[in-house]
């Protein structure tokens, strides 16, 4: 959390200093989408609207989800 609270860009004003991270994102496959997290706690799919604020989880959490429906 450290490193998303003082490295990254901010895609949305949430009044605080989380940011997103791709490079950490890359790595992690979720967790670094902090700012997005901030502006959206309770969305499950922490991607973006960039091409790479990609929520690998995310997309198993909703196919997940459906394919139990």
């Amino acid at each position: 959390d450290i490193v998303c609270h003082k490295w990254g860009y901010q895609s949305h004003d949430t009044g605080g200093d989380s940011r997103n991270n791709v490079f950490l994102n890359l790595i992690s496959l979720r967790t670094a989408m902090h700012n997005n997290h901030h502006s959206h706690p309770r969305k499950y799919d922490q991607g973006g609207s960039k091409w790479y604020e990609f929520d690998l989880y995310g997309k198993f959490i909703k196919n997940f989800m459906i394919s139990t429906k």
